[in-house]
Protein backbone atom coordinates (compact mmCIF):
# COMPACT_ATOMS: atom_id res chain seq x y z
CA UNK A 1 0.00 0.00 0.00
CA UNK A 2 1.26 3.32 -0.78
CA UNK A 3 3.07 4.87 2.31
CA UNK A 4 1.91 8.18 1.71
CA UNK A 5 -1.65 7.29 1.18
CA UNK A 6 -1.39 5.61 4.62
CA UNK A 7 0.00 8.59 6.27
CA UNK A 8 -2.36 10.80 4.89
CA UNK A 9 -5.30 8.95 5.91
CA UNK A 10 -3.87 8.78 9.62
CA UNK A 11 -3.48 12.58 9.73
CA UNK A 12 -7.30 13.32 8.27
CA UNK A 13 -8.44 11.11 11.20
CA UNK A 14 -6.46 12.45 13.61
CA UNK A 15 -7.66 15.80 12.67
CA UNK A 16 -11.24 15.05 13.01
CA UNK A 17 -10.59 13.18 16.35
CA UNK A 18 -9.22 16.93 17.44
CA UNK A 19 -11.93 18.52 15.52
CA UNK A 20 -14.48 16.32 17.70
CA UNK A 21 -12.90 16.89 21.10
CA UNK A 22 -12.94 20.78 20.43
CA UNK A 23 -16.68 20.49 19.50
CA UNK A 24 -17.07 18.61 22.81
CA UNK A 25 -15.10 20.41 24.79
CA UNK A 26 -17.19 22.23 27.82
CA UNK A 27 -17.51 25.45 27.95
CA UNK A 28 -15.27 27.76 29.94
CA UNK A 29 -16.64 27.54 33.43
CA UNK A 30 -17.91 31.18 34.55
CA UNK A 31 -17.77 33.09 37.27
CA UNK A 32 -21.39 34.19 37.92
CA UNK A 33 -24.55 33.10 36.71
CA UNK A 34 -26.80 35.67 36.08
CA UNK A 35 -26.40 39.52 35.11
CA UNK A 36 -27.91 40.71 38.73
CA UNK A 37 -24.28 39.16 40.17
CA UNK A 38 -22.92 42.71 38.54
CA UNK A 39 -24.93 45.10 39.45
CA UNK A 40 -26.26 46.26 42.84
CA UNK A 41 -29.92 46.14 42.02
CA UNK A 42 -30.62 47.23 45.72
CA UNK A 43 -29.43 50.43 44.55
CA UNK A 44 -30.72 51.33 40.90
CA UNK A 45 -32.76 54.60 40.92
CA UNK A 46 -33.01 55.23 36.91
CA UNK A 47 -33.41 52.96 34.20
CA UNK A 48 -32.98 53.82 30.71
CA UNK A 49 -34.32 52.10 27.57
CA UNK A 50 -33.16 52.46 24.70
CA UNK A 51 -33.39 50.68 20.67
CA UNK A 52 -32.66 52.22 17.75
CA UNK A 53 -35.35 54.48 16.98
CA UNK A 54 -36.22 55.53 21.12
CA UNK A 55 -35.92 55.46 24.42
CA UNK A 56 -37.95 55.98 27.82
CA UNK A 57 -36.08 56.74 30.95
CA UNK A 58 -38.43 55.45 34.37
CA UNK A 59 -37.08 57.21 37.15
CA UNK A 60 -37.18 55.71 41.33
CA UNK A 61 -39.82 58.50 42.95
CA UNK A 62 -39.12 57.09 46.45
CA UNK A 63 -41.41 54.49 48.52
CA UNK A 64 -40.68 51.91 46.06
CA UNK A 65 -42.60 53.52 43.37
CA UNK A 66 -41.12 54.49 40.25
CA UNK A 67 -42.25 57.30 37.31
CA UNK A 68 -41.96 58.06 33.39
CA UNK A 69 -39.44 60.74 33.05
CA UNK A 70 -40.69 61.80 29.57
CA UNK A 71 -44.04 61.68 30.72
CA UNK A 72 -43.43 64.24 33.74
CA UNK A 73 -42.75 61.33 36.36
CA UNK A 74 -46.22 60.24 36.21
CA UNK A 75 -46.15 57.03 37.94
CA UNK A 76 -45.08 54.08 36.20
CA UNK A 77 -46.73 50.46 35.90
CA UNK A 78 -44.72 48.71 39.16
CA UNK A 79 -45.40 44.93 38.03
CA UNK A 80 -44.10 45.90 34.68
CA UNK A 81 -40.63 48.06 36.39
CA UNK A 82 -40.14 44.94 38.16
CA UNK A 83 -40.50 42.36 35.92
CA UNK A 84 -37.71 44.57 33.41
CA UNK A 85 -35.37 44.42 36.08
CA UNK A 86 -35.62 40.76 36.84
CA UNK A 87 -35.88 39.24 33.22
CA UNK A 88 -32.83 41.64 32.24
CA UNK A 89 -30.49 40.63 35.50
CA UNK A 90 -32.10 37.37 36.76
CA UNK A 91 -32.11 35.40 33.49
CA UNK A 92 -29.51 32.57 33.91
CA UNK A 93 -26.82 32.77 31.88
CA UNK A 94 -25.92 29.38 29.20
CA UNK A 95 -22.37 30.11 28.14
CA UNK A 96 -20.09 32.29 26.53
CA UNK A 97 -20.71 33.35 22.47
CA UNK A 98 -17.61 35.45 22.24
CA UNK A 99 -14.40 36.94 24.48
CA UNK A 100 -13.65 39.58 21.72
CA UNK A 101 -14.25 43.10 20.80
CA UNK A 102 -14.37 41.85 17.28
CA UNK A 103 -17.25 39.94 17.07
CA UNK A 104 -19.57 43.05 18.50
CA UNK A 105 -20.28 44.06 14.97
CA UNK A 106 -21.03 40.73 13.89
CA UNK A 107 -23.22 39.66 16.88
CA UNK A 108 -25.49 43.15 16.72
CA UNK A 109 -23.58 44.68 20.13
CA UNK A 110 -22.33 48.02 19.43
CA UNK A 111 -23.41 50.48 21.38
CA UNK A 112 -26.34 52.24 20.27
CA UNK A 113 -26.27 55.18 17.71
CA UNK A 114 -26.72 58.93 18.81
CA UNK A 115 -30.30 60.05 18.83
CA UNK A 116 -31.43 63.35 17.84
CA UNK A 117 -32.42 65.82 20.11
CA UNK A 118 -36.27 65.53 21.40
CA UNK A 119 -38.94 67.16 19.37
CA UNK A 120 -41.97 68.24 21.06
CA UNK A 121 -45.26 66.12 20.15
CA UNK A 122 -48.48 67.42 20.47
CA UNK A 123 -50.61 65.92 23.32
CA UNK A 124 -47.57 64.67 24.83
CA UNK A 125 -45.18 65.47 28.20
CA UNK A 126 -41.80 65.63 25.89
CA UNK A 127 -41.06 64.17 22.75
CA UNK A 128 -39.98 60.32 22.10
CA UNK A 129 -36.04 61.05 20.80
CA UNK A 130 -35.51 59.25 17.53
CA UNK A 131 -32.58 57.35 16.56
CA UNK A 132 -30.59 59.39 13.79
CA UNK A 133 -31.45 58.60 9.97
CA UNK A 134 -29.10 56.70 7.87
CA UNK A 135 -26.99 58.45 5.15
CA UNK A 136 -29.34 58.22 2.05
CA UNK A 137 -26.76 56.45 -0.08
CA UNK A 138 -25.69 54.01 3.07
CA UNK A 139 -29.39 52.85 3.54
CA UNK A 140 -29.99 50.80 6.96
CA UNK A 141 -26.09 49.61 6.72
CA UNK A 142 -25.26 52.91 9.08
CA UNK A 143 -27.47 51.15 12.08
CA UNK A 144 -26.12 47.73 11.20
CA UNK A 145 -24.75 45.98 14.02
CA UNK A 146 -25.95 48.11 16.76
CA UNK A 147 -27.72 46.66 19.93
CA UNK A 148 -30.70 47.73 21.76
CA UNK A 149 -29.49 48.36 25.62
CA UNK A 150 -30.92 49.02 29.32
CA UNK A 151 -29.28 51.10 31.07
CA UNK A 152 -28.80 51.31 34.80
CA UNK A 153 -28.10 54.38 37.49
CA UNK A 154 -27.57 54.20 40.47
CA UNK A 155 -27.73 55.97 43.95
CA UNK A 156 -24.07 56.60 43.54
CA UNK A 157 -24.45 57.88 40.40
CA UNK A 158 -22.38 55.35 38.49
CA UNK A 159 -24.21 53.54 35.59
CA UNK A 160 -23.76 50.07 34.11
CA UNK A 161 -25.50 49.55 30.62
CA UNK A 162 -26.39 46.63 29.04
CA UNK A 163 -26.39 45.78 25.33
CA UNK A 164 -28.94 43.27 23.91
CA UNK A 165 -29.11 41.55 20.22
CA UNK A 166 -31.38 39.07 19.38
CA UNK A 167 -28.84 35.95 17.92
CA UNK A 168 -28.59 35.59 14.20
CA UNK A 169 -28.62 32.68 13.24
CA UNK A 170 -26.53 33.46 9.61
CA UNK A 171 -23.91 34.68 11.80
CA UNK A 172 -24.06 32.53 14.76
CA UNK A 173 -23.33 28.64 14.73
CA UNK A 174 -25.54 28.42 17.83
CA UNK A 175 -28.33 30.91 17.15
CA UNK A 176 -30.96 28.38 17.53
CA UNK A 177 -30.57 28.27 21.02
CA UNK A 178 -33.11 30.33 22.73
CA UNK A 179 -32.43 33.32 24.75
CA UNK A 180 -30.51 36.83 23.62
CA UNK A 181 -26.77 37.84 23.37
CA UNK A 182 -26.01 40.27 26.15
CA UNK A 183 -22.94 42.31 27.06
CA UNK A 184 -21.86 45.11 29.29
CA UNK A 185 -20.93 47.92 27.71
CA UNK A 186 -17.76 48.36 29.38
CA UNK A 187 -16.95 44.33 28.61
CA UNK A 188 -16.27 42.58 25.71
CA UNK A 189 -17.17 38.94 26.69
CA UNK A 190 -20.61 38.54 25.31
CA UNK A 191 -23.42 36.01 26.78
CA UNK A 192 -26.61 34.37 26.02
CA UNK A 193 -29.12 34.32 28.38
CA UNK A 194 -31.58 31.28 28.97
CA UNK A 195 -34.57 33.07 28.06
CA UNK A 196 -34.87 36.44 26.01
CA UNK A 197 -36.36 39.62 27.87
CA UNK A 198 -39.56 41.24 27.09
CA UNK A 199 -38.28 45.17 26.41
CA UNK A 200 -40.39 47.55 24.92
CA UNK A 201 -38.97 51.13 24.46
CA UNK A 202 -42.51 52.37 23.76
CA UNK A 203 -42.91 55.35 26.52
CA UNK A 204 -47.33 55.39 26.71
CA UNK A 205 -46.44 51.40 27.37
CA UNK A 206 -44.65 51.98 30.67
CA UNK A 207 -47.68 54.26 32.45
CA UNK A 208 -49.47 52.62 34.79
CA UNK A 209 -52.98 52.50 33.48
CA UNK A 210 -55.24 52.17 35.86
CA UNK A 211 -56.88 55.25 37.01
CA UNK A 212 -58.68 56.01 40.44
CA UNK A 213 -62.92 55.16 39.99
CA UNK A 214 -65.69 54.07 42.13
CA UNK A 215 -68.16 51.64 42.33
CA UNK A 216 -71.63 52.33 40.18
CA UNK A 217 -73.25 51.94 44.07
CA UNK A 218 -71.79 54.84 45.17
CA UNK A 219 -73.45 57.20 42.65
CA UNK A 220 -76.33 58.86 43.41
CA UNK A 221 -76.58 61.07 40.33
CA UNK A 222 -75.52 61.35 36.64
CA UNK A 223 -75.89 64.34 34.76
CA UNK A 224 -74.69 64.78 31.10
CA UNK A 225 -74.42 67.87 28.80
CA UNK A 226 -76.91 70.20 31.02
CA UNK A 227 -78.58 72.66 29.09
CA UNK A 228 -78.40 70.89 25.65
CA UNK A 229 -80.78 69.25 23.45
CA UNK A 230 -79.17 66.00 24.50
CA UNK A 231 -79.07 66.37 28.21
CA UNK A 232 -79.67 63.94 30.54
CA UNK A 233 -80.28 63.72 34.33
CA UNK A 234 -80.50 60.34 35.97
CA UNK A 235 -81.40 60.68 40.10
CA UNK A 236 -81.92 57.96 42.40
CA UNK A 237 -83.04 58.67 46.49
CA UNK A 238 -80.68 56.03 47.86
CA UNK A 239 -77.91 53.08 46.76
CA UNK A 240 -81.08 50.31 46.72
CA UNK A 241 -83.56 52.57 44.34
CA UNK A 242 -83.52 52.59 40.66
CA UNK A 243 -82.28 55.15 38.76
CA UNK A 244 -85.28 57.45 36.87
CA UNK A 245 -85.29 59.94 34.63
CA UNK A 246 -86.46 63.35 34.72
CA UNK A 247 -88.04 63.49 31.66
CA UNK A 248 -88.94 60.17 30.58
CA UNK A 249 -91.76 60.06 27.59
CA UNK A 250 -95.27 58.44 28.08
CA UNK A 251 -95.10 54.16 27.00
CA UNK A 252 -91.24 53.91 27.63
CA UNK A 253 -88.72 53.01 29.96
CA UNK A 254 -85.09 52.99 30.69
CA UNK A 255 -82.71 50.49 29.47
CA UNK A 256 -81.87 49.12 33.49
CA UNK A 257 -78.92 47.02 32.55
CA UNK A 258 -77.72 49.91 30.27
CA UNK A 259 -78.44 52.84 33.12
CA UNK A 260 -76.54 50.53 35.41
CA UNK A 261 -73.20 50.01 33.01
CA UNK A 262 -73.22 53.85 32.79
CA UNK A 263 -73.52 54.27 35.97
CA UNK A 264 -70.32 51.90 36.35
CA UNK A 265 -68.68 53.16 33.87
CA UNK A 266 -65.87 54.88 35.91
CA UNK A 267 -64.97 51.64 37.78
CA UNK A 268 -62.10 50.39 36.37
CA UNK A 269 -61.13 52.88 33.54
CA UNK A 270 -57.48 52.01 32.10
CA UNK A 271 -55.64 54.84 29.96
CA UNK A 272 -53.47 54.53 26.74
CA UNK A 273 -51.33 57.64 27.84
CA UNK A 274 -51.28 61.12 29.23
CA UNK A 275 -50.88 64.71 27.92
CA UNK A 276 -49.78 67.63 30.66
CA UNK A 277 -52.45 70.17 31.51
CA UNK A 278 -50.57 72.49 31.80
CA UNK A 279 -52.07 75.34 29.36
CA UNK A 280 -49.58 75.96 26.81
CA UNK A 281 -50.95 72.80 24.43
CA UNK A 282 -54.31 71.41 24.37
CA UNK A 283 -54.53 67.80 23.13
CA UNK A 284 -56.35 67.13 20.23
CA UNK A 285 -60.06 66.80 19.95
CA UNK A 286 -60.00 69.06 22.94
CA UNK A 287 -61.63 71.96 21.20
CA UNK A 288 -64.75 70.37 20.91
CA UNK A 289 -66.09 68.84 24.34
CA UNK A 290 -69.12 67.04 26.38
CA UNK A 291 -69.45 66.53 30.02
CA UNK A 292 -70.34 63.98 32.12
CA UNK A 293 -71.13 64.44 35.94
CA UNK A 294 -71.42 61.69 38.58
CA UNK A 295 -72.65 62.87 42.27
CA UNK A 296 -71.86 60.12 44.66
CA UNK A 297 -73.87 59.47 48.11
CA UNK A 298 -70.89 60.66 49.96
CA UNK A 299 -70.48 63.63 48.82
CA UNK A 300 -67.60 63.54 46.17
CA UNK A 301 -68.38 64.82 42.93
CA UNK A 302 -66.54 63.37 39.53
CA UNK A 303 -66.45 65.39 36.26
CA UNK A 304 -65.51 63.82 32.72
CA UNK A 305 -64.97 66.78 30.47
CA UNK A 306 -64.87 64.21 27.19
CA UNK A 307 -62.93 65.65 23.73
CA UNK A 308 -64.01 64.60 20.35
CA UNK A 309 -62.68 61.12 18.85
CA UNK A 310 -59.48 61.88 17.03
CA UNK A 311 -56.92 59.23 15.09
CA UNK A 312 -53.53 57.63 16.78
CA UNK A 313 -51.72 56.05 13.80
CA UNK A 314 -54.56 53.58 13.05
CA UNK A 315 -56.63 53.68 16.35
CA UNK A 316 -59.14 56.12 17.72
CA UNK A 317 -58.48 57.83 20.46
CA UNK A 318 -59.52 60.45 22.91
CA UNK A 319 -58.64 62.39 25.76
CA UNK A 320 -60.31 63.42 29.04
CA UNK A 321 -60.15 66.09 31.66
CA UNK A 322 -61.17 64.73 35.23
CA UNK A 323 -62.08 66.83 37.60
CA UNK A 324 -63.12 66.00 41.73
CA UNK A 325 -64.98 68.24 44.33
CA UNK A 326 -67.07 67.37 47.21
CA UNK A 327 -69.68 69.04 49.03
CA UNK A 328 -69.61 71.53 51.86
CA UNK A 329 -71.68 69.61 54.01
CA UNK A 330 -68.94 66.99 54.21
CA UNK A 331 -67.11 66.37 56.55
CA UNK A 332 -65.44 63.05 57.35
CA UNK A 333 -61.57 64.05 57.22
CA UNK A 334 -60.78 60.69 55.26
CA UNK A 335 -63.02 61.99 52.06
CA UNK A 336 -61.91 65.08 51.84
CA UNK A 337 -58.11 64.03 52.07
CA UNK A 338 -59.24 61.61 49.21
CA UNK A 339 -60.62 64.68 47.05
CA UNK A 340 -57.38 66.61 48.04
CA UNK A 341 -55.01 64.26 46.79
CA UNK A 342 -56.59 63.42 43.73
CA UNK A 343 -57.98 67.14 42.55
CA UNK A 344 -53.97 67.70 42.44
CA UNK A 345 -53.43 64.66 40.40
CA UNK A 346 -56.23 65.28 38.21
CA UNK A 347 -55.38 69.16 37.12
CA UNK A 348 -52.28 68.17 35.73
CA UNK A 349 -52.90 65.63 33.21
CA UNK A 350 -55.51 65.04 30.58
CA UNK A 351 -56.26 61.30 30.48
CA UNK A 352 -55.85 59.61 26.41
CA UNK A 353 -58.23 56.32 26.38
CA UNK A 354 -59.42 53.91 23.65
CA UNK A 355 -62.31 55.79 21.27
CA UNK A 356 -64.71 52.97 22.56
CA UNK A 357 -64.52 54.27 26.07
CA UNK A 358 -66.35 57.57 25.23
CA UNK A 359 -69.55 56.00 24.41
CA UNK A 360 -69.40 54.27 27.73
CA UNK A 361 -68.95 57.75 29.80
CA UNK A 362 -71.66 59.80 26.94
CA UNK A 363 -75.35 58.84 26.68
CA UNK A 364 -77.93 60.83 24.92
CA UNK A 365 -81.24 59.91 26.07
CA UNK A 366 -82.43 58.18 23.05
CA UNK A 367 -79.75 55.48 23.92
CA UNK A 368 -81.08 55.00 27.46
CA UNK A 369 -84.58 54.41 26.53
CA UNK A 370 -86.02 50.43 25.34
CA UNK A 371 -87.61 50.25 22.48
CA UNK A 372 -89.23 47.30 20.24
CA UNK A 373 -86.24 47.96 17.67
CA UNK A 374 -83.28 48.36 20.33
CA UNK A 375 -84.32 45.03 21.31
CA UNK A 376 -84.12 43.14 18.17
CA UNK A 377 -80.93 44.07 17.19
CA UNK A 378 -78.90 43.81 20.29
CA UNK A 379 -79.87 40.50 20.77
CA UNK A 380 -81.63 40.84 24.27
CA UNK A 381 -82.11 37.31 25.72
CA UNK A 382 -85.38 37.11 27.72
CA UNK A 383 -85.08 35.08 31.35
CA UNK A 384 -88.06 32.88 32.12
CA UNK A 385 -89.90 35.76 33.88
CA UNK A 386 -89.88 37.19 30.77
CA UNK A 387 -87.69 40.17 31.79
CA UNK A 388 -84.54 41.42 29.77
CA UNK A 389 -81.77 39.29 30.87
CA UNK A 390 -78.39 39.50 30.76
CA UNK A 391 -76.98 39.26 27.16
CA UNK A 392 -74.05 37.48 25.93
CA UNK A 393 -71.05 38.36 27.57
CA UNK A 394 -68.66 39.06 25.22
CA UNK A 395 -70.55 40.52 22.63
CA UNK A 396 -73.63 42.39 24.86
CA UNK A 397 -72.66 42.06 28.46
CA UNK A 398 -70.65 43.45 31.05
CA UNK A 399 -68.31 45.80 29.35
CA UNK A 400 -70.55 46.96 26.65
CA UNK A 401 -72.37 50.20 26.81
CA UNK A 402 -76.09 51.00 25.56
CA UNK A 403 -74.84 51.48 22.31
CA UNK A 404 -72.57 48.08 22.60
CA UNK A 405 -69.40 50.38 22.86
CA UNK A 406 -66.71 48.64 25.19
CA UNK A 407 -66.46 50.19 28.60
CA UNK A 408 -62.98 50.36 29.82
CA UNK A 409 -61.76 47.96 31.60
CA UNK A 410 -64.03 45.80 30.67
CA UNK A 411 -63.12 45.78 26.63
CA UNK A 412 -64.31 42.66 24.55
CA UNK A 413 -61.47 40.77 23.23
CA UNK A 414 -63.29 41.08 20.01
CA UNK A 415 -63.95 44.80 20.39
CA UNK A 416 -67.75 43.71 19.06
CA UNK A 417 -70.12 46.80 19.83
CA UNK A 418 -74.08 45.32 19.05
CA UNK A 419 -75.74 47.43 15.85
CA UNK A 420 -77.27 50.94 16.69
CA UNK A 421 -81.16 50.84 16.32
CA UNK A 422 -82.27 51.47 12.81
CA UNK A 423 -79.14 49.47 11.71
CA UNK A 424 -79.15 46.04 9.25
CA UNK A 425 -80.48 43.58 11.38
CA UNK A 426 -78.57 40.32 8.67
CA UNK A 427 -76.58 38.73 11.06
CA UNK A 428 -74.14 36.23 10.97
CA UNK A 429 -72.56 34.13 13.94
CA UNK A 430 -69.28 32.22 15.05
CA UNK A 431 -66.71 31.73 17.67
CA UNK A 432 -63.24 32.48 18.19
CA UNK A 433 -59.72 31.98 20.09
CA UNK A 434 -58.23 34.94 21.20
CA UNK A 435 -54.36 34.29 21.27
CA UNK A 436 -53.28 37.89 23.83
CA UNK A 437 -49.78 39.10 23.76
CA UNK A 438 -47.87 41.45 26.15
CA UNK A 439 -49.20 45.11 24.82
CA UNK A 440 -51.86 44.47 23.17
CA UNK A 441 -55.34 45.60 24.49
CA UNK A 442 -56.55 44.98 27.51
CA UNK A 443 -54.33 42.20 27.59
CA UNK A 444 -52.87 40.52 31.11
CA UNK A 445 -50.54 38.09 28.71
CA UNK A 446 -46.74 37.71 29.23
CA UNK A 447 -46.22 35.94 25.90
CA UNK A 448 -44.59 38.14 22.72
CA UNK A 449 -45.95 38.88 19.88
CA UNK A 450 -44.24 36.13 17.41
CA UNK A 451 -45.47 33.36 20.61
CA UNK A 452 -48.65 34.17 20.44
CA UNK A 453 -48.41 34.16 16.44
CA UNK A 454 -47.21 30.98 17.04
CA UNK A 455 -49.65 29.04 19.34
CA UNK A 456 -52.55 30.21 17.19
CA UNK A 457 -51.35 28.54 14.00
CA UNK A 458 -50.58 25.15 16.61
CA UNK A 459 -54.10 25.59 17.08
CA UNK A 460 -55.55 25.77 13.85
CA UNK A 461 -53.22 22.52 12.95
CA UNK A 462 -54.71 20.82 15.75
CA UNK A 463 -57.91 21.79 14.97
CA UNK A 464 -57.49 20.42 11.23
CA UNK A 465 -56.36 16.94 12.89
CA UNK A 466 -59.68 16.94 14.47
CA UNK A 467 -59.62 18.49 17.87
CA UNK A 468 -62.64 19.93 18.61
CA UNK A 469 -62.78 24.05 18.48
CA UNK A 470 -64.68 24.72 21.21
CA UNK A 471 -61.95 22.63 23.52
CA UNK A 472 -59.53 24.49 22.77
CA UNK A 473 -61.06 27.96 23.27
CA UNK A 474 -61.56 26.75 26.90
CA UNK A 475 -58.16 25.59 27.48
CA UNK A 476 -56.22 28.26 25.63
CA UNK A 477 -58.75 31.43 24.46
CA UNK A 478 -57.93 34.45 26.64
CA UNK A 479 -61.31 36.25 25.95
CA UNK A 480 -64.23 35.89 28.16
CA UNK A 481 -66.19 33.98 25.39
CA UNK A 482 -63.53 30.98 26.59
CA UNK A 483 -65.99 29.57 28.89
CA UNK A 484 -68.53 29.12 26.32
CA UNK A 485 -65.91 27.43 23.67
CA UNK A 486 -65.60 31.07 22.35
CA UNK A 487 -69.06 31.13 21.13
CA UNK A 488 -69.86 34.93 20.07
CA UNK A 489 -73.77 34.30 19.40
CA UNK A 490 -74.91 36.78 16.59
CA UNK A 491 -73.79 39.84 15.20
CA UNK A 492 -74.22 42.09 11.97
CA UNK A 493 -71.73 44.17 9.90
CA UNK A 494 -70.91 47.29 11.70
CA UNK A 495 -70.04 45.65 15.36
CA UNK A 496 -67.13 44.31 15.02
CA UNK A 497 -63.48 45.59 14.56
CA UNK A 498 -62.57 45.94 10.97
CA UNK A 499 -60.19 43.14 10.70
CA UNK A 500 -62.28 40.76 12.60
CA UNK A 501 -65.56 41.90 10.78
CA UNK A 502 -63.61 41.15 7.14
CA UNK A 503 -62.37 37.96 7.97
CA UNK A 504 -65.52 36.50 9.86
CA UNK A 505 -68.27 37.75 6.98
CA UNK A 506 -65.54 36.23 3.98
CA UNK A 507 -65.74 32.68 5.37
CA UNK A 508 -68.11 29.97 4.26
CA UNK A 509 -70.05 28.14 7.19
CA UNK A 510 -67.59 25.77 9.30
CA UNK A 511 -64.64 27.55 7.91
CA UNK A 512 -61.93 28.38 10.03
CA UNK A 513 -59.83 31.56 9.85
CA UNK A 514 -56.07 31.79 9.49
CA UNK A 515 -55.00 33.50 12.37
CA UNK A 516 -56.18 37.35 12.35
CA UNK A 517 -54.45 40.37 14.25
CA UNK A 518 -57.11 42.95 15.93
CA UNK A 519 -55.74 45.25 18.72
CA UNK A 520 -56.69 42.68 21.12
CA UNK A 521 -54.18 39.98 19.92
CA UNK A 522 -54.49 36.94 17.21
CA UNK A 523 -58.17 35.12 16.68
CA UNK A 524 -59.20 32.05 14.87
CA UNK A 525 -62.77 32.71 13.73
CA UNK A 526 -65.44 29.46 13.38
CA UNK A 527 -67.96 30.81 10.83
CA UNK A 528 -71.47 29.16 12.84
CA UNK A 529 -74.44 30.89 11.10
Amino acid sequence: MNIKLILTTLILLGLAVALKRFREAPEPSLDFHSLSEKLELAEVRKITLRDATQATTLTETGDGTWGVAIRGNYPADLKKVSDLINDVTGSRILHRVASSAKHHERLGLLEPLPLKDSVKVEGSADGDRVAETPDEEGGDEKSFGHASSVTFEFGSGKTRTILLANPNPEKEARASTQGMNVRFSDEDVVYRLAKSPWITYDTPSWIEKSVPGFEGSEVRSISMNPGSTSAVLLTRSDRDAAFEIATLPEGQKLKVGDVSRLADAAKSLRIRDIAPADGAILPPGMGKTDFSTFELFDGRTYQFILGDKVKDGSSDVFYVKRTVSVSEDVTESSIKEKVAKESVEFEKWYYQFGGWTRTSLIKSPFELLESPASKENTGSKENPEGEPGETDSELFGAGLSASGIPEEGLETDSGTPPLPVGASSKQIGARHILIAFQGAERSTATRSRDDALKLASDLRKKISNGEKFEDLARNHSDGPSKSEGGDLGTFGKGQMVPAFEKIAWSLGLGEISQPVETPFGFHLILRTQ
